[in-house]
């Protein structure tokens, strides 16, 4: 495991998995929330997760 104090994610006590998260609704823009009805939008999340766990998602 990275030093705290080298690890960005770990200085602000979030796990990448979170950190992957909360880039993901940035993104999203206002209001930075996804509803499960907004599939396309859904959709980039999970890709981004699995990308980020080192999941190949084919497009």
């Amino acid at each position: 495991m990275p030093d705290a104090a080298l690890d960005p994610c770990a200085r602000h006590g979030v796990e990448p998995w979170e950190f992957d998260v909360l880039a993901t609704l940035l993104r999203s823009g206002l209001p930075y929330v996804l509803c499960a009805g907004d599939q396309d939008r859904l959709a980039d999340l999970l890709r981004v997760l699995l990308v980020g766990l080192g999941g190949g998602a084919s497009a």
